[in-house]
């Protein structure tokens, strides 16, 4: 007889020991490296500005921009001067500041972002192998091999170890201390920048975090033992549409922050079907409860994900060479 739970206390584990030490790891070198980690809080990082203004001279010419353009300034500055702004602002004006909508998402949900798919990802691969692996009695495996296939679990534990694997590879190779190395340094030099690198990822890692939390939902409904056709339609979903991601982030990575028009679709037909089908799916199982866990942790993603599309690096501020 198959367990459809064993190994849940390994992947549990495994899941929180990886969010600790990626915890730990970014804030031993998230405030050393130029550009090593999957974001800033607030979107900033505190050794490095791309605006080359101090003082009154910021001030002022953050307080006569566009509204756009002042959100534009705020995503580049260092910490100190974000500091310095707010302390010569007006009121109004620091209430403005505190209220810039990529230092409050940054600063609120990105660390749970983060550390929260790391969780999931280690969680959903430990599990995903440990399972067949740990099995307490005897299994007939050509007929769960068939029942398998037929669920679509075997097509979601394939594509789980390559998807966690590939996740779980960004968070170890963005966090590893390093000088100043541009991402793009290879890439399409005169193409202007969409997205600087700390938006992006910031971005990439919260739209990681939907398909990770839409696996982690299934792999949890697998260990109880719910399958049914949304659950294996899911599958083949999360399947299909991880993969694009994969190469839909690469694209992106090379243009800058840019997501190409048919990309951009593909990922929104991929968000919907994951996040409503699974509402639909903790409805049914675990009726209001479920329901409002699900879409608390998909808004605060989605708010995440989105937060950059409508004010990202669109607008240029001509700065003034010193």
């Amino acid at each position: 007889m198959y367990s459809p739970d064993a190994g849940l206390n390994w992947a549990l584990t495994a899941g929180v020991v990886a969010g600790v030490l990626f915890l730990a790891c970014f804030f031993r070198f998230g405030g050393q490296s130029r550009s090593s980690s999957l974001f800033r809080f607030g979107g900033q990082s505190r050794s490095f500005s791309e605006i080359p203004l101090e003082g009154e001279e910021l001030y002022q010419v953050w307080r006569n921009s566009s509204r756009e353009a002042k959100y534009h300034i705020l995503s580049k500055l260092r910490y100190a001067q974000t500091k310095d702004l707010k302390e010569r602002a007006n009121p109004a004006e620091r209430r403005a500041i505190s209220r810039h909508p990529l230092e409050v998402t940054a600063r609120l949900y990105g660390p749970v972002v983060a550390v929260g798919a790391v969780f999931a990802a280690m969680f959903c691969l430990v599990f995903s192998v440990a399972n067949p692996l740990l099995q307490p009695s005897p299994v007939n495996w050509t007929e769960e091999f068939e029942r398998q296939l037929f669920d679509g679990t075997l097509v979601l534990r394939i594509s789980t170890i390559i998807f966690t694997g590939a996740l779980l590879w960004k968070a170890i190779k963005y966090l590893q201390p390093r000088e100043e190395q541009p991402e793009f340094l290879k890439d399409l030099h005169a193409l202007p920048t969409h997205l600087i690198d700390r938006d992006r990822r910031l971005r990439d890692v919260a739209q990681s975090g939907i398909f990770v939390s839409a696996l982690l939902a299934l792999w949890i409904l697998s260990a109880l033992d719910i399958t049914n056709k949304l659950t294996t339609f899911l599958a083949f979903c999360f399947a299909f549409f991880a993969d694009d991601w994969l190469i839909i982030s690469d694209y992106s990575r090379s243009l800058k922050g840019r997501v190409l028009k048919w990309h951009t679709v593909r990922l929104a037909v991929a968000n919907v079907l994951l996040i409503v089908l699974l509402a639909v799916v903790t409805w049914q199982e675990f009726h209001g409860f479920g329901l409002a866990v699900w879409y608390l942790i998909s808004a605060m993603l989605l708010l995440t994900r989105y937060a950059f599309e409508r004010i990202g690096g669109l607008i240029i501020v001509p700065w003034p060479r010193r």
